[in-house]
């Protein structure tokens, strides 16, 4: 499980690295297919529109299928799948396209940790982690900026994306290998949306 926990890191780099990249793609995506200032923003926004819309149904697939299945099909789909669609873009559509699906891709990564977490770590060390999960987080960061211009100067914009693609889909088949679903107790109560909702309204309205 550490190698699926390794995996999981690895795949949240890259999910920090898609929040942050565009801007320096911008003056190459402008030139080769006429991509605006207006139009990253709002492919950016629609990376941010699909993740966070995705959190709901994800959290759902967590405790139904578990985070192996979850994490490695989502992420194939939208981490690598978005990746090449990028690749391949020739008009400012296909790039708010494939951010959303990237940003559909990238929506359980950090949930799914949280959820291993959470069932197979001691409660005591759950802050930890999550420390360390969002520290080494932070070099998807550092990547989007003079490692990408030194990427994208000597292989070019499309096949450093293409490189992405194909590092994410090694990386959903590692996620399936290795990770783990823990096991949940039958005792555990379960819940839905709406029972969320009744909870948080009746604590606001009566404690």
């Amino acid at each position: 499980m550490r190698v699926g926990i390794v995996l999981l890191c690895l795949a949240y780099v890259i999910s920090q690295f898609f929040r942050n990249f565009l801007a320096v793609l911008s003056e190459q995506l402008y030139l080769d297919i006429g991509a605006t200032s207006d139009d990253l923003a709002f492919a950016m926004g629609f990376w941010f529109l699909t993740f966070s819309l995705m959190q709901i149904p994800v959290g759902t697939a967590l405790d139904k299928i578990g985070p192996k299945l979850t994490g490695s099909f989502i992420f194939l789909l939208g981490g690598a799948g978005g990746s090449i669609v990028f690749a391949s873009a020739t008009t400012p559509l296909h790039i708010t396209i494939s951010m959303g699906l990237i940003g559909v891709g990238c929506s359980p990564v950090l949930m799914g940790s949280y959820y291993i977490f959470a069932r197979m770590y001691d409660p005591k060390i759950f802050a930890s982690l999550a420390a360390i999960m969002i520290s080494v987080g932070s070099f998807g960061n550092l990547a989007a900026a003079a490692p990408l211009i030194f990427a994208t100067d000597l292989f070019g914009w499309r096949s450093t994306m293409l490189g992405l693609g194909i590092i994410s889909f090694f990386i959903s088949v590692g996620l399936f290998l290795f990770v783990e679903n823990p096991t949940i107790s039958k005792n555990i109560k379960k819940g839905s949306f709406i029972d969320l909702l009744k909870s948080t309204i009746y604590g606001s309205f009566f404690h």
